[in-house]
């Protein structure tokens, strides 16, 4: 049995699709924007099943930048105990040099899942070649519901509204923007200070490839100097 790791999030309701509409399963941590994303499901995948076994990890770990260390383990590992022979774990082209989301990481949640379990499961991805403007370009291609792609959530802010001042609202306005989308962020993308010190980044050559290619665009869009 497949079963995806959900979010209620922009990329993981692609997968969605993407993967033939597998079993969806959230896993409640206590972090800050945890009642956002279960809202997001409830509009896009109400019969995600919701799971509470890691409900404190986020309230004792969550740093600053919402990162929780080691919780793609712990999801995995939560997701093999509910039957999974392969766990959907979305991460995209440009993102896997971040340790528990590496080529590395897979193999040994791979490794680390079936021992404990005694069966094999495998770890998985299905993007490793797609971008998040890729992912969205694919679902638009689809002749998909537009409006239930925007009902997603993918914000770390636990405000109603999404911030526009968080690296994954950044990420997000990107890809909509390069897809001709639009949404409406508490801070205009254009004002916020992520989307500056992104561009920052981008004009040192920190990001290079497809993503940098992808940027280079996005900031024509704003009509900054490229």
């Amino acid at each position: 049995m497949d079963i995806l790791l959900y979010s209620g999030g922009l990329d993981s309701y692609i997968a969605w699709w993407y993967l033939g509409r597998p079993k969806t399963l959230y896993c409640r941590l206590g972090h800050k924007y945890e009642e956002w994303e279960l809202d997001a499901i409830r509009r896009t995948i109400p019969e995600t099943v919701i799971d509470d076994t890691l409900v404190n990890l986020g309230r004792k770990w969550e740093e600053e930048d919402a990162n929780i260390p080691a919780r793609n383990l712990f999801l995995v590992l939560v997701a093999g105990l509910y039957g999974a022979s392969r766990v959907w774990l979305v991460v995209q082209e440009g993102e896997m040099e971040i340790p528990d989301r590496s080529e590395k990481f897979f193999r040994m949640a791979t490794e680390v899942c079936s021992f404990l379990l005694g069966r094999e499961v495998v770890v998985d991805t299905p993007f490793r070649h797609m971008t998040k403007v890729d992912m969205v370009k694919w679902y638009l291609e689809q002749g998909l519901d537009v409006g239930k792609l925007l009902e997603t959530r993918s914000c770390y802010s636990s405000r109603g509204k999404p911030c526009g001042e968080c690296g994954a609202c950044f990420r997000r306005a990107m890809a909509l923007k390069l897809n001709g989308l639009e949404e409406e962020m508490e801070v205009p993308i254009e004002e916020s200070k992520i989307v500056r010190e992104y561009y920052r980044k981008w004009k040192e050559g920190k990001y290079t490839g497809k993503r940098g290619q992808e940027m280079r665009k996005f900031f024509e869009i704003l009509r900054w100097e490229v």
